[in-house]
Formats: C-alpha cells, sequence, structure tokens
C-alpha cells in the first residue's frame, strides 16, 4: 500500500513537473522571445 502511494506521488510530481516546465517554457518564449 504504501510503495504504491509513493510511486503514486512520484509520478504525480514528475506530471506536475513536466507541465510546469512547458508552461514556463511558452511563457518565456511568450514573453521575452528568447530562451
Amino acid at each position: 500500500m504504501l510503495c504504491s502511494v509513493n510511486l503514486l506521488i512520484a509520478v504525480v510530481r514528475y506530471f506536475c513537473e513536466r507541465v510546469h516546465d512547458s508552461l514556463c517554457s511558452k511563457a518565456s518564449a511568450g514573453t521575452s522571445g528568447t530562451t
């Protein structure tokens, strides 16, 4: 049970990081135009 919870948390954190990175990339590209 605990292992599956830790795995779920790891997957959620990974997904959130991916989404956050993509959003930051779009935001920085839209505002500054250069990275």
